[in-house]
């Protein structure tokens, strides 16, 4: 019998792009086939409702389909978290036939949806610990936000286990948004990781010699701030000579090139779309300076892949950003949601010594051989 049942929403191997999605990747790769999934898929030819076994990177496991998504992606109507409680209510009778009660979960409406069944052990992931609408790209869904929120924290006492990719700052705001539901419990620090045989570090000082390579990675998403990093880098256009990478793709996509194209960027600006974790990796290994703009993050997993292949990082100030750049050294962090201020640090950490960068990094909170040591000793 698998150990656990992994329940995302999402393909296991490239959709939606985020930091669940990566997480639940390198579940599979240190569990392989000991543990079950329950998730979505863009193959029409899989069975949607029911168990089945799955042969995928040379091993099988068993696995259950939610639904199958076409290649546009998901409805652009309803937001993911309200679709993946409703299709784990629809098809409950069917997940129960599975004879693991264990679960592993990282998606609130997910989490909700289960609450009122009989589980043996639920261990809950809060892979952000901001409010799950209230950064919906929905304006109704918003405006649900507190309600949402409300009913997800009461959802919360059904696991038995519960672990936050966020620094003790962002957990205590969680906690304290919570009310009554958090305040006792224990809510065990669980850094993202990063499987550094591929995110290993560069093994040269970049591309000094041409123009500056920028690079940034992750879900294309108004949270990310990808705005405010164009906005930037259009005060730097006359001084700097640069290339901008964005390696991913998202909603988000028409307005990041309106916007480029608005700020006189069109040239200097590319988006890769989808991309697996090796070549995300090389991007990263082939660039001078890895810039993050988010609004807001939990404990952010591209931001660690930046910081395992020992490149200089410029980031707004969200949870885990001052533990994982040291001002200064391997980078800086922007106080202020400010372009100007923002560009200046690009300009300063372009300036740092490579070599200083590369002897800082240290992986060992964030290696991938660690994940089932440090999840065993929480979750029993």
């Amino acid at each position: 019998m698998a150990k656990f049942i992994l329940i995302e929403p999402c393909d296991f191997v490239s959709r939606p792009a985020g930091g669940q999605l990566n997480f639940a990747r390198l579940l599979l790769n240190v569990y392989k086939g000991e543990i079950a999934t329950i998730g979505n898929t863009f193959d029409p030819s899989e069975p949607i409702g029911k168990w089945f076994d799955k042969a995928e990177n040379g091993y099988t496991r068993q696995h259950f389909n939610l639904r199958c998504i076409n290649e546009s992606g998901v409805n652009s109507r309803i937001p993911g978290r309200l679709i993946s409680n409703f299709l784990v209510k629809k098809h409950r009778k069917a997940i129960l036939k599975h004879p693991c009660r264990r679960l592993f979960v990282q998606e609130h409406g997910v989490l909700m949806a289960l609450r009122k069944y009989d589980w043996e052990s639920i261990c809950y992931r809060f892979p952000g610990v901001s409010s799950a609408l209230k950064i919906s790209r929905f304006k109704w869904a918003k405006c649900l936000s507190v309600f949402f929120d409300q009913l997800f924290f009461r959802a919360t006492r059904k696991a038995n286990v519960l672990l936050a990719s966020a620094d003790q700052d962002a957990v205590d705001d969680l906690v304290q948004r919570s009310g009554r539901f958090l305040k006792d419990r224990e809510i065990n620090f669980f850094p993202t990781r990063v499987d550094i045989s591929i995110f290993s570090l560069k093994q040269n000082g970049g591309s000094r010699n041409g123009p500056g390579q920028l690079v940034s990675s992750g879900r294309l998403h108004w949270v990310k701030g990808w705005d405010l990093i164009l906005r930037s880098l259009a005060l730097l256009k006359d001084q700097l000579d640069f290339r901008y990478t964005y390696v991913g793709d998202g909603p988000d996509r028409d307005a990041f090139f309106n916007l480029a194209k608005e700020l006189g960027l069109e040239d200097r600006v590319s988006l890769t779309g989808f991309s697996p974790p090796a070549e995300v990796a090389n991007y990263l290994k082939e660039s001078d300076l890895y810039l993050m703009g988010s609004e807001v993050e939990g404990w952010p997993t591209t931001l660690v892949e930046a910081y395992a292949t020992g490149l200089p990082m410029v980031c707004t100030k969200v949870s885990g950003a001052q533990t994982i750049i040291s001002e200064g050294v391997n980078g800086f962090v922007c106080e202020t949601r400010d372009p100007k201020s923002y560009s200046q640090c690009i300009l300063k950490a372009l300036s740092l010594d490579s070599e200083t960068v590369v002897a800082l990094v240290d992986t060992s909170n964030y290696a991938l051989d660690r994940l089932t040591v440090d999840l065993d000793a929480l979750w029993k």
